[in-house]
């Protein structure tokens, strides 16, 4: 009985091992969280503009975790800027940039904690949303 205890402990040991540490790796890795986007036209003013959301495709995908900063577009967008604002909507972050068709763009961010907006201005349409970190 002893020697069958002790047979059975070895084959699963290695299963059990690499269960934990399998387990161990996932809780290491940051989660990555998706940021609704809207959109609305920018050719007139933002207040009036915001008001009068539609709802439509956006191309874009944006997530983010606590140091980067993840576009996917659907298509390509020339000459788009990347803002993100703090809760009190002063500019912590610009950069201009060109978002390649279904390739994964990541920006470094290094925010504290708090309330941002993230903006995606390109030629006459903003794309726009919130998160938090």
């Amino acid at each position: 009985m002893k020697h069958t205890f002790i047979t059975l402990l070895m084959l699963f040991m290695p299963i059990w091992i690499t269960i934990v540490f399998a387990n161990k790796k996932m809780e290491i890795k940051e989660i990555e969280k998706m940021i609704i986007l809207k959109f609305y036209y920018s050719h007139k003013s933002e207040n009036y503009e915001r008001n009068k959301r539609t709802i439509a495709f956006v191309p874009i995908k944006a997530s983010y975790d606590n140091t980067n900063l993840y576009l996917n577009s659907q298509i390509q967008m020339d000459n788009v800027t990347i803002k993100i604002k703090n809760e009190w909507k002063n500019i912590v972050y610009e950069m201009g940039i060109t978002l390649y068709s279904n390739e994964e763009c990541t920006l470094p961010i290094h925010l504290s904690n708090g309330n941002y907006t993230l903006e995606i201005v390109n030629e006459n349409i903003c794309y726009y949303g919130d998160f938090e970190i």
